[in-house]
């Protein structure tokens, strides 16, 4: 048998449903409550952290600054090298010149070596007739 829906048992009911829905309401409030004060704990933690990251980071962007400065005075001592070599270079191309002096007044004194040698071939042709003649005038002399 099914029961009728008094006016007594509808407010009872009704009253059940209501103090149902206050108890949700309360319990949602205490949980956003809950949940603001672990997230508001949460943010303070992440902040901290950040913080910390943060000054590790500018600790880090420190020892970048003094490793680029470093680097700077390696380029500077580079750019000092290259004008020192530049200058060697500016010696060795004069050195180069002065070969190339010494290479031209060598061709001209091979020339000369060449007309001495010509002579001296001409003095000992003249030598060996001489010679020859000599022992040609001695041996005739003698028969």
């Amino acid at each position: 048998m099914r029961e009728a829906w008094t006016d007594e048992r509808l407010d009872d009911l009704t009253k059940r449903v209501d103090e149902g829905f206050r108890e949700s309401r309360e319990d949602l409030r205490s949980f956003r409550i809950e949940i603001k004060s672990d997230f508001a704990s949460l943010r303070g933690e992440m902040d901290s952290r950040f913080d910390r990251v943060d000054a590790q980071f500018d600790k880090v962007d420190a020892r970048f600054e003094r490793v680029d400065s470093r680097f700077e005075r390696v380029d500077t001592r580079f750019d000092q090298v290259d004008a020192r070599f530049d200058k060697v270079n500016t010696r060795f191309d004069k050195v180069d010149s002065r070969f190339d002096t010494v290479n031209t007044r060598f061709g001209g004194m091979d020339g000369r070596f060449d007309a001495i040698n010509a002579r001296f071939d001409s003095l000992q042709r003249l030598m060996i007739a001489t010679l020859l003649t000599f022992i040609l005038g001695v041996f005739l002399d003698r028969f």
